[in-house]
Order: structure tokens, then sequence, then C-alpha cells
């Protein structure tokens, strides 16, 4: 796999972090992310600390993780 190529999550449960748990400690440089759970103040804090554990940058919007992907 390139690991160069800009990615980005559509969502961020079981599925999207399953993925990164599967590239270990040499995942891809750019790994863009937005969840609609983001947006509710019951489960933000959770969900950006799921970005925080995966190293992945949280997006406010979906536009704003598709900006600059090569693969969604």
């Amino acid at each position: 796999m390139d690991r160069t190529i800009p990615l980005a999550f559509i969502g961020f449960g079981e599925a999207a972090q399953a993925f990164c748990e599967g590239w270990g400690e040499h995942p891809p440089a750019a790994i863009r992310v937005f969840d609609i759970k983001t947006q509710a103040a019951d489960t933000m804090a959770a969900k950006r600390a799921d970005y925080a554990r995966f190293r992945v940058a949280g997006c406010g919007s979906v536009a704003e993780a598709l900006a600059s992907a090569r693969a969604v």
C-alpha cells in the first residue's frame, strides 16, 4: 500500500477503527475523519478521544474530510 495517499473516513466506528488498528505502527501519512457524533454534545468528547487514540485528523464537516482525500 502506498502510505502517502491521503485517506478519509466518513464515520469512525468499529470498521474504520479496525482499519487503523490493522496498520499498526505504520499508518498512512494522512487520515482525515468526519463522524456525525462529533456534532452531538453527549458523544463529542468520546469521538475526539477515538481520533486522538488512532492518530487521525478529525474534521468539522464531510467536505473538510474529503477535501484532499484520494481514497474514501
